[in-house]
């Protein structure tokens, strides 16, 4: 779920990844490298649950809420 987290980080803070992202999803996540598991979820705009820290073996929740 690194992938994710990094993901949803660059798009929050980039406004061309945005802008790509808006017109074509599936090509940017593809290009991000997520699975089809995590693209399928961002498609359907579930909340999205990252493990962080677990290279240090300390788990913190975080969660990405999409608005419509």
């Amino acid at each position: 779920m690194d992938r994710v987290y990094d993901f949803l980080t660059e798009l929050n803070i980039d406004p061309f990844q945005q802008l790509a992202y808006a017109q074509d999803p599936a090509g940017v996540a593809a290009a991000a490298g997520l699975g089809p598991d995590e693209q399928a979820a961002l498609a359907r705009r579930e909340l999205v649950e990252v493990a962080v820290g677990e290279s240090s073996g300390r788990y913190e929740r975080c969660a990405c809420i999409w608005q419509p």
